[in-house]
């Protein structure tokens, strides 16, 4: 879908009957593309059937590129309204034009334009009434596209970021902690191997000192055995 603006120039008319039987008329147009609706300035008094506006109206645009010529939001509709005072505004007379092509142009090209031409008005009873000047322009709306664009690389930008952090979490969390860990038993695990000689060395030492009292009993028996014998 491409949006965009379409700009119309309603440049002026040259109509041929005057819908006022005293005075001239004073003409506005009422345009409607879509739901869209823009109404025109009211011409100038005393200028009656040539009335001039150099006007120009916007409207919002979208362009599928897949509905047929006909599709009302491919369409801009014109009604030329006379103004009065002290009673309902007349109908002077009406014009459809098709702008799907522009839009279609505009999509491809970048821009499109339709310079000022004359398109036939049909007034009451589809009676010829005239011809009034219109141009067309039609130019794709590229801000949304950007950012779209912005868009997206923030969120890859965002993601990035992201993805990073959860690196840096997992090698810096549960790696270190794991390293930590290893780091720990294997140093208690070394303590515990340095403390075994420790008590071995202890048991040793005391299994030599039993070892020399035994042995100085029997030298202290010995003793007094030879002293018994003697007498």
């Amino acid at each position: 879908m491409t949006r965009g603006i379409l700009e119309v120039l309603l440049v002026d008319a040259c109509l041929l009957k005057d819908t006022d039987l005293v005075g001239k008329m004073d003409q506005y147009v009422v345009i409607k593309f879509g739901d869209q609706k823009r109404k025109s300035t009211v011409s100038r008094t005393g200028q009656g059937k040539t009335p001039v506006w150099n006007e120009k109206l916007k409207f919002d645009a979208e362009y599928a590129g897949d509905i047929r010529n006909e599709h009302p939001q491919y369409k801009l509709s014109f009604k030329i309204m006379d103004k009065d005072r002290f009673s309902k505004d007349d109908f002077v007379g009406e014009l459809t034009i098709y702008v799907d092509d522009l839009l279609a142009q505009g999509m491809a090209k970048g821009k499109a334009e339709i310079p000022p031409c004359n398109y036939s008005v049909v007034g009451s009873n589809q009676s010829d009434n005239g011809g009034i000047r219109v141009g067309l322009a039609f130019t794709p709306n590229q801000v949304d596209g950007y950012e779209n664009e912005d868009k997206s690389e923030e969120k890859k930008h965002r993601f990035h970021l992201h993805h990073k952090n959860d690196g840096e979490k997992k090698s810096g969390g549960w790696k270190s902690a794991f390293k930590h860990h290893s780091k720990n038993d294997g140093e208690e695990e070394a303590e515990g191997e340095e403390a075994e000689p420790d008590s071995m060395s202890s048991e040793s030492d005391q299994e030599a000192e039993e070892a020399g009292e035994e042995g100085n009993v029997f030298e202290k028996l010995g003793a007094l055995l030879e002293s018994l014998g003697g007498l």
